[in-house]
């Protein structure tokens, strides 16, 4: 459903409703504002459940400026003209932008109000990451937490560290009036894991060829999925698909003869 503000877009959860926003405007998440209209509800028993809802919003483009006049004609010169003189060398870049400072600053005090409301003695360190994100998406802000016996905090499969990354963001986009990819780490413990993923994922491709059949792994949250799909996007001799429904969704490695 659209409107003068947006397009209105629907999914299980609010990263499912915002993914198929994105796919069917064509644009990243740094090209859109997002604004969460319900995040949904399982209902009960199965009854009255209800999709998440999500408005997104292209950002306007700028107009570019239009090009200068062009200069008055003047006589060639009668003298060849010096040779133009070594530029001068320039600083490195900033590694952050005022922008991206900001959302670090929110979202370092907002995580850590957050686990001094809990109880939770930890610290919030800011993880430095180079390069594109996943499917060639800007890099996150990743914060780690870093203390001592903080494995309340990832919880079973993971679904207590990603209700926490979820409301952070939810937060740190109220507070900022624009959408702010941040991830939220526990000591590591998604490094770890997505190494780990990565390695199981060839060990069952290296499986499923030799044995010509296909391969499933064990149900997993669908940020431990994407990892799982990516890492053997091109690996030769297999596809990968997932089966099943919410918390029971499982990815498939199917050898391609």
């Amino acid at each position: 459903m659209t409107s003068s503000t947006g397009a209105e877009f629907h999914g299980k959860t609010v990263e499912e409703a915002i993914q198929a926003g994105l796919a069917a405007l064509g644009l990243k998440q740094n090209q859109v504002t997002i604004e969460v209209l319900s995040k949904g509800s399982r209902g009960l028993l199965g009854f009255g459940a209800e999709d998440a809802r999500v408005r997104i919003t292209p950002l306007a483009t700028p107009t570019p400026p239009p090009p200068p006049p062009p200069a008055a004609s003047a006589p060639p010169p009668t003298t060849p003209a010096p040779a133009a003189a070594a530029p001068a060398p320039q600083p490195p870049a900033a590694p952050r932008s005022p922008a991206d400072a900001e959302a670090i600053e929110a979202a370092v005090e907002l995580l850590q109000g957050m686990l001094d409301r809990m109880g939770v003695r930890a610290t919030v360190r800011v993880v430095e990451r180079t390069g594109a994100g996943e499917e060639g998406d800007e890099a996150p802000i990743v914060l780690n937490i870093e203390g001592e016996d903080l494995g309340v905090l990832i919880g079973r499969r993971s679904e207590t560290l990603g209700a926490i990354q979820y409301l952070l963001r939810l937060m740190v986009n109220h507070r900022l009036r624009r959408w702010v990819n941040v991830e939220v780490d526990v000591q590591g413990y998604k490094a770890r894991r997505e190494d780990q993923l990565r390695k199981l994922a060839v060990r069952m491709a290296e499986k499923a060829v030799s044995s010509g059949r296909a391969v499933t792994l064990e149900a997993m949250p669908a940020r431990e999925r994407r990892i799982v799909h990516i890492a053997l996007r091109n690996y030769p001799g297999v596809t990968t698909q997932s089966f099943g429904e919410g918390e029971h969704r499982k990815v498939t490695i199917i050898p391609v003869k």
